[in-house]
């Protein structure tokens, strides 16, 4: 790719991400994770016993594993925010019509990204169910409002199970036993909600972000 082979410099999300352009002969590389400013908390806003799904409905996210989770945890409530109905091929009516008439899920079309940071900060679990991502912003949106994440296959730089911020379940029957074990074992999901938020603060804050990157953009201009 010409524009990657001649940039000055590229800045990388992730650590895997910065080795494959490695591989491939591109060294000029930053790596940078991304950030946000923290969530405008609400003392009276208190976790639901609700799951959290929210993707564009594209294949590589998989929404239809969303619908066999919600199937196989019946007694669990899931609310799913899925953008692109109206915009994607790869899902038609019919599987919009199995979400709606699926008793245990809520499901919401769109959300303004300014608004959804209360979702986030409601739920008990964000559940990711892609099958490759760069670094998602779902995972900081969840871990700033001290969210933990059951990840099927995601897991940037093992940061999950480094840090302990949730799961990668890597099987659905996995993914059924974690959720589970979050929803149920009240000391321990206090224990993962502080990891999640520390690790938000020490490593994801905006502040951090912008540091690194008006560094980067000082030396490339001296």
């Amino acid at each position: 790719n010409f524009t990657l082979r001649h940039a000055d410099l590229i800045i990388a999300q992730t650590i895997k991400q910065k080795n494959k352009l490695s591989k491939i002969g591109i060294n000029k590389v930053k790596f940078i994770r991304s950030g946000q400013p923290p969530a405008k908390t609400n003392n009276k806003l208190r976790k639901k016993n609700y799951i959290l799904w929210v993707a564009r409905v594209e294949k590589w996210k998989r929404p239809e594993i969303l619908l066999e989770l919600a199937r196989k945890l019946k007694k669990y409530n899931f609310v799913m925010v899925a953008p692109g109905f109206d915009m994607y091929p790869d899902y038609d009516l019919d599987f919009l019509s199995e979400i709606t008439n699926t008793p245990n899920i809520r499901f919401i079309n769109k959300v303004p990204f300014s608004e959804i940071d209360m979702l986030f900060r409601e739920a008990k679990i964000f559940i990711n169910t892609s099958l490759y991502e760069g670094f998602p912003n779902t995972f900081i949106q969840s871990w700033k409002n001290s969210t933990p994440v059951v990840s099927l296959d995601v897991d940037p730089d093992d940061i999950i199970k480094t840090n302990k911020l949730g799961y990668q379940s890597k099987t659905i029957s996995n993914m059924c036993k974690h959720i589970k074990k979050l929803m149920i074992d009240d000391p321990f999901y206090k224990k993962t909600s502080k990891n999640c938020y520390k690790y938000y603060v020490n490593n994801l804050h905006i502040n951090r972000m912008v540091k690194s990157h008006a560094s980067v953009y000082k030396n490339l201009m001296k």
